[in-house]
Parts: C-alpha cells; structure tokens; sequence
C-alpha cells in the first residue's frame, strides 16, 4: 500500500543567492553537497538524473527559475511511486540566503521506514550544504560512493573503536596513502598524525 507524504524544511545559508542556485540547480552544484553524480538540463522540461553507484535515477525539471525556484519530479512507478523536489530561494539583507525544500511524493509498502530516513537525511543534507557553502563557495566536489561487499567492513571497524586501535589504525593508513599520492626520496623523513 502506498503513502503521500511531505516534508518541509527551511534554513538560512551564508550566501548569494547566486550562489545557492548554483549549488541546488547544476550537477555539479549538488555534488558538491548532497549524493552521486548530478546532471540538470537547465530548463523547466527538461531531464535531472542522479546516479548513486551504478543507479540511476531521472526526474523531469518541473520549475526552473533561475536564482529563485528549481523542482524536479520522477515518473510516477507502477505502483503509484514517486518523488518530487521543490526548491525556494529568498534572498536576504546582508548576503544571506533563505532556503526553502519541499520534499514530496508517495512511498511504497514500507512508507514508514522510508519517511523516517527521509524525515532524518534533510537535516544531515542541508547542514552539508550550509558547511559547503561557508567554506568552499564557487568549488565542486568529486562524489564518492562505496559500499561493502558485506557487513565484515564494519563489524572491524566497531572492532576497533571498542579496542581503542582506531587512532592506530588510521596513521597506518593515511600513512600508506600519503605514501601512494606523494611519492618521495625523502618520504620517510615525514609524519602524519591521526585526528581525535
């Protein structure tokens, strides 16, 4: 059985709102805080795809008015299924700006779980930007995505952070990739130490 939902969520951002548009509405913008590689036709009709590992997903640019409104909905599923994203930008006295996210659609079967991850990601989401904004205004980040082939990765690591070998652990291998990125004759004369 599917589920409507909404979620509304608003904050203030230390930017433009140039600059908030550049990061909610380019593919590179919403890389460089929120998840996969992003592609945006910038004009309303036009295609949004998001690939997080291998998955891609498309939606249609629904709203597309530069430095003020961008949304984006996917294909209605056969199961009635889908997902709209609502972006309002409001400028402010003294270069900051409001931003405004309506996150809605239907859920499926499992709405419940699926509406309380959503519910809970938005504010990890826009923090990020909020983060990317204050300190890397006008650079893209380079999306990463992993996973693990099973739950092995991480029962070692809660190992580890049990044991008290985490700090350890990482020296050892920031240690062997600054040995990879920045090979040196003289490598052995530098240190690096591990963050608390």
């Amino acid at each position: 059985m599917t589920h409507p939902f909404e979620i509304e969520q608003e904050t203030t951002l230390p930017a433009s709102p140039e600059q908030v548009w550049d990061a909610i509405a380019t593919g590179p913008g919403i890389e460089s805080w929120f998840m996969g590689r992003n592609e945006v036709e910038p004009r309303e009709g036009a295609t949004a795809a998001m690939d997080t590992g291998g998955n891609r997903e498309e939606s249609t640019v629904t709203a597309y008015e530069p430095g003020k409104r961008f949304a984006t909905r996917t294909a209605t599923g056969g199961d009635g299924r889908f997902m709209a994203f609502e972006y309002l930008i409001e400028g402010r006295d003294g270069g900051s700006t409001v931003l405004r996210v309506v996150h809605s659609g239907v859920l499926g079967d499992d709405w419940q779980d699926e509406y309380d991850a959503l519910r809970r990601g938005w504010p990890f989401h826009l923090h990020t930007l909020r983060e990317y904004l204050t300190h890397f205004p006008g650079r893209t980040g380079v999306p990463v995505f992993a996973m693990a082939k099973t739950g092995e990765a991480v029962l070692r690591l809660r190992a580890m952070v049990s044991n008290g070998d985490l700090d350890r652990y990482w020296r050892y291998h920031a240690a062997r990739e600054h040995e990879r990125l920045y090979p040196a004759s003289d490598q052995h004369d530098f240190a690096l130490r591990g963050r608390r």
